[in-house]
């Protein structure tokens, strides 16, 4: 049984002289929580 579901993708590309990974993948995580609460945007 097929389903429907919606589904983002986002890619994010770094530079590692200018940034490290883990903060780059720390600010994918906060991108993450806020397109899935949008409303946190506001607080």
């Amino acid at each position: 049984m097929l389903k429907v579901a919606t589904v983002m993708s986002a890619t994010g590309s770094f530079d590692h002289s200018a940034i490290d990974g883990a903060d780059g993948a720390r600010m994918m995580q906060a991108f993450k929580r806020l397109v899935e609460n949008p409303l946190a945007m506001l607080a």
